[in-house]
């Protein structure tokens, strides 16, 4: 659990001596992910960041604490596969878009930010929000998630939700 860990380690000194004398003993009594373990380890920010976004909307009081207005979610992206070297237009469905969101794939290789078009039914249940994004020739093949982002710093991802393809 990366939340309670990282709570722990910024509210208890015994924990960070136990973290600066035996990181993985740690991290095994926290039953950290291997994704977590790795960002940690690499201290990747935005991946810690994204970890602790998913593990908070898994839990059992987002439901009731966090689903307001605001917190955006992705249903569907489409098309969800697109060729190296081309530019298509996305269409992402969801709830809770602001009219200036941004649309990112992202995979550890590399991220690819897509232009915002428009979007109908802002910062309300059933938003849709259209993209233009260009794939450069040099894309890696592959699968990417999807991050929709607002400005208030609330953001959703769509994991391994777009392929892209070279010719």
């Amino acid at each position: 659990m990366l939340v309670k860990l990282i709570a722990d380690l910024l509210n208890n000194s015994d924990v960070q001596q136990q973290f600066s004398r035996d990181p993985p003993g740690l991290m095994d009594s926290y039953e950290l992910s291997p994704d977590a373990r790795q960002a940690l380890e690499h201290g990747d920010r935005q991946r810690l960041l994204e970890l602790i976004g998913q593990e908070i909307s898994q839990s059992a009081l987002f439901g009731a604490l966090w689903s307001k207005p605001g917190g955006i979610v992705i249903h569907s992206v489409s098309p969800t596969t697109g060729e190296a070297g081309t530019q298509l237009e996305l269409t992402l469905t969801g709830d809770y878009f602001a009219s200036t969101a941004f649309v990112t794939l992202q995979r550890e290789d590399g991220n690819y930010l897509a232009q915002t078009i428009r979007v109908t039914q802002p910062d309300a249940q059933g938003s849709t929000l259209t993209a233009r994004l260009h794939l450069p020739a040099s894309a890696s093949p592959g699968v990417y998630s999807v991050t929709v982002s607002n400005p208030s710093a609330w953001f959703s991802i769509l994991d391994n939700s777009f392929t892209v393809v070279t010719k």
